[in-house]
């Protein structure tokens, strides 16, 4: 009788450590649990993170990818332009000199002013077109370059992932010194003075900065102070070769670049 109620009692005594293991069985369950779905979360939100920043990466470099380009696009226009404009500035001088039987030998913006008032009719309509160039087409081009260059903080600044990054910002800085001394003559220089039409900077008149084309000399930092085919010195190829170098290689390193930024 005894030994039934011992066995009865350790029986009794028993079920609560059973229960107690099988509890802390399904704390630690639980706990597991929580770690893993923690876990996964913080992989949820960490990959959400990453490829948020690499969406981020991927539309940065598309947009300066697309300013760089537009430059690009906008040096093509400004060179028609002033093809189209030479065109007519040539035509215009030869037919007034022939028919005043005139020697030019001053530049092409010096002989229209100087024989404005002996236009005839047809050369007015001529002079007119080569002002408009001026006045409502290189204008405007020149204008998008200028505002593109003023808000540049990359390739202007050397950050362009290319191997000519040093060359790239400097005739950068080069055109944007270019337009704005364009824009300063072209303000004191076209409106309200009808004989004027043509806006140059580099020619005998030595007006302002010139247009970092290609180039050689001493000092290739200041374009149109030497004459490529008989200086001596450093080359630069200009501004033109520079972005398009730069535009190949970010196209062609995109996901380096990428990493970059």
């Amino acid at each position: 009788m005894h030994q039934l109620f011992l066995i009865q009692d350790f029986s009794i005594l028993g079920r609560p450590l059973l229960a107690a293991g099988a509890e802390t069985a399904s704390d630690q369950k639980s706990i597991w649990l929580i770690c893993i779905s923690a876990a996964v979360a913080a992989t949820g939100y960490l990959g959400k993170y990453l490829l948020s920043e690499l969406l981020k990466g991927a539309r940065k470099r598309r947009s300066l990818l697309a300013g760089l380009s537009n430059l690009r696009s906008l040096l093509h226009a400004s060179k028609a332009l002033y093809d189209a404009q030479q065109v007519q500035v040539k035509v215009l001088r030869k037919r007034v000199a022939t028919r005043l039987k005139l020697e030019p030998t001053e530049g092409y913006e010096d002989f229209m002013v100087n024989h404005y008032a002996d236009f005839q009719q047809g050369e007015r309509d001529r002079h007119d077109v080569i002002r408009a160039l001026t006045a409502h087409g290189l204008f405007r081009v020149n204008e998008a370059m200028l505002k593109f260059l003023e808000k540049d903080e990359f390739f202007k600044t050397q950050l362009a992932w290319v191997s000519r990054s040093r060359e790239l910002a400097r005739d950068l800085r080069l055109l944007e010194a270019h337009l704005v001394s364009w824009h300063a003559k072209f303000e004191t220089w076209i409106p309200n003075k009808p004989s004027h039409a043509l806006v140059y900077l580099a020619d005998e008149e030595k007006h302002g900065i010139g247009f970092p084309n290609e180039r050689q000399g001493r000092n290739v930092d200041a374009p149109g102070s030497e004459v490529p085919e008989k200086a001596e010195g450093e080359y630069a190829p200009g501004v033109e070769a520079e972005i398009d170098k730069a535009l190949s290689e970010l196209r062609e390193n995109w996901k380096l670049w990428l990493l970059a930024q």
